[in-house]
């Protein structure tokens, strides 16, 4: 199984029973350091519908006309 998932531990309770899993061989893992950063764009790629991206784009243009025209 390759699923890989982040978290923020909020709690040191809790690195402590991740840190359990790890060495029951549940769990590995991943520092920070090792994570792949992502692109924006690759992140939400497909999270908006064409119709729901064109709209934002052009409420973003609006809004960036007033400012500028402020």
């Amino acid at each position: 199984m390759d699923n890989t998932v982040t978290i923020r531990i909020t709690n040191k309770k809790a690195m402590n029973l991740l840190a359990e899993l790890e060495d029951l061989k549940l769990i590995e893992i991943v520092r920070e350091k090792s994570i792949k950063k992502m692109k924006l764009s690759e992140k939400y790629k497909g999270m908006f519908s064409k119709k729901d991206a064109q709209s934002f784009n052009a409420h973003t243009r609006k809004m960036r006309n007033e400012w500028n025209n402020f």
